[in-house]
């Protein structure tokens, strides 16, 4: 998809030097992918503490009766 968008050059060009991409294109690619992961968690974070936890539960276990 074409966009027609203003960025700081500065910032644009700072940021291909961090991340080592060559283009724009690759960069913005980036950085919408790290800006979706980071809402991903956060969203995730809700629900921190609303699991009981069960000492007992053995995940190895359960993995080898599969």
């Amino acid at each position: 998809m074409l966009t027609d968008i203003q960025i700081n050059n500065e910032l644009l060009e700072q940021a291909k030097c961090l991340g080592g991409d060559h283009t724009e294109c690759e960069l913005i690619n980036k950085a919408l992918e790290e800006y979706i992961r980071k809402r991903e968690r956060i969203k995730i974070l809700k629900y921190f503490g609303k699991f009981d936890f069960d000492p007992e539960y053995d995940y190895k276990e359960e993995r080898r009766r599969r």
